[in-house]
């Protein structure tokens, strides 16, 4: 479902993201609920964000955002949820 952005980086466009899982994780937490090992390897995930034109007539259009990611080097991050 497309989202019109009223603020922020994106103000002014109507955006759809996808959110893909390209990798899963070999272990996880099935069975034990006190299991505090770090999911290894952790789960890959692409992101890929779409500009909407016309998105409110029948027939919308889609283009790709693409980042300019020069320089930039991701090596990962883990997320924990604590209860």
């Amino acid at each position: 479902m497309p989202i019109p952005f009223a603020l922020g980086p994106c103000a002014g466009l109507t955006v759809r993201a996808e959110l893909r899982e390209e990798q899963k994780a070999d272990l996880g937490r099935k069975f034990s609920k006190r299991d505090r090992r770090p999911v290894d390897p952790p789960p890959v995930v692409r992101l890929r964000m779409y500009q909407v034109f016309n998105a409110e007539t029948d027939h919308p259009t889609e283009q790709e955002i693409l980042a300019d990611i020069t320089g930039v080097i991701i090596i990962g991050r883990r997320h924990s949820i604590r209860r």
